[in-house]
């Protein structure tokens, strides 16, 4: 009789605990799917700021959240910026395509890197909009990162400083806002060379108005490059479309000049790295911009620049090679290894870096 009183108790004290424990299991896996759900959908737009190291991660302010319309996919979000309109958001773990895409703290595709050059160190900094930033290619297949893999191999052995090569490209910066984040934050890497990628297709006409892309951005309003629309306005809506006084190849000339004279004054070696003309050869409307362009460039004293698809011409390689497999016209990852390899082959050729 005892046994039995005793069996029975047990069997009475476990029946709350179960019911608590499905009760628990009811509402704790719903919650759970819910939250990881949340999580999902922040990551996919860029909405979460994950610092790894420090194991931290927190949301972004979302009024400063910006989307291209195929976002999804592509990985383009970006920050409004007063500045330059917009940049890439910082600590930004997401995709490009399905590929990966990882954004370090200071907001540059690609490892991170101190604002302090290390001793012993050369820095490579390259400008540029979303051919740089690395749209549709993975992290490790951007040409900045080819190159500076190139530049890194057996310079130990033959006790070379080593090479670090920045990516600060941003998909739809023009050449303003290339420099004016040079100029503000370009500048503290303290970079020995900087290149400059610079696509014909866009880049004349991005450097002439003050919304683009959906987004407000500063622009030069003139050639002597007076700057109008900053601080940046957050929305488009009720704010007038505004274009400088000065033609496509005029202001982007000037742009480049500009940036020229303040690398060399500062003892950087500046390159002017062209492409696109590839892309529609014998196009009237772009002919009409390269053409008076190179004429121009010819005339800045000492200017190293060269045009990246002739090389690629001479070398057999046709436009398909570069771009197929790819959701739009930017490079894949061959076009970016022949970039590099070719960049590579240039810097050599002035002298800028040693060769083999």
């Amino acid at each position: 009789m005892t046994a039995s009183r005793s069996s029975g108790a047990g069997e009475a004290h476990q029946g709350p605990s179960r019911q608590r424990g499905f009760r628990i299991l009811a509402v704790g896996v719903p919650t759970l799917l819910g939250v990881a759900l949340l999580v999902g959908v922040a990551m996919s737009r860029g909405m979460l700021e994950i610092h790894l190291a420090e194991g931290v991660v927190q949301f972004r302010d979302p009024s400063k959240m910006m989307y291209a319309f195929n976002y999804e996919a592509s990985g383009h979000v970006v920050l409004y910026d007063e500045k330059l309109g917009w940049r890439n958001p910082p600590n930004l773990i997401g995709r490009t395509f399905e590929h990966p895409l990882r954004i370090n703290a200071n907001g540059l595709r690609g490892r991170a890197h101190g604002f302090a050059k290390p001793s012993g160190t050369e820095r490579v900094l390259v400008l540029g909009d979303s051919y740089t930033w690395g749209f549709d290619v993975g992290d490790g297949e951007v040409f900045s990162e080819i190159l500076e893999q190139r530049l890194g191999a057996g310079r130990q052995d033959k006790k070379e400083n080593a090479i670090e090569v920045i990516n600060t490209g941003v998909s739809g910066w023009g050449t303003d806002q290339e420099y004016l984040f040079f100029m503000d934050e370009g500048l503290r890497y303290e970079p020995d060379i900087v290149v400059l990628a610079f696509y014909v297709l866009n880049d004349f006409n991005e450097n002439t108005v003050s919304q683009q892309h959906g987004h407000n951005k500063p622009f030069f309003r003139d050639a002597e490059l007076n700057l109008s629309g900053v601080p940046v306005p957050r929305s488009i809506e009720g704010v007038e479309a505004q274009t400088t006084s000065a033609g496509p190849v005029e202001i982007t000339v000037a742009i480049i000049k500009r940036l020229e004279r303040e690398c060399r004054a500062r003892d950087i070696d500046f390159v002017l790295m062209i492409f696109g003309t590839m892309f529609r050869p014998g196009d009237a409307l772009m002919l009409s911009y390269t053409r008076p362009f190179f004429e121009r460039l010819a005339e800045i004293p000492g200017l190293r620049y060269f045009n990246l698809d002739d090389r690629f011409i001479a070398r057999g390689i046709q436009r398909k090679q570069l771009t197929v497999g790819n959701a739009g016209a930017h490079w894949n990852a061959y076009g970016h290894h022949m970039a590099a390899e070719e960049l590579q082959a240039y810097l050599v050729e002035e002298s800028l870096i040693p060769g083999d």
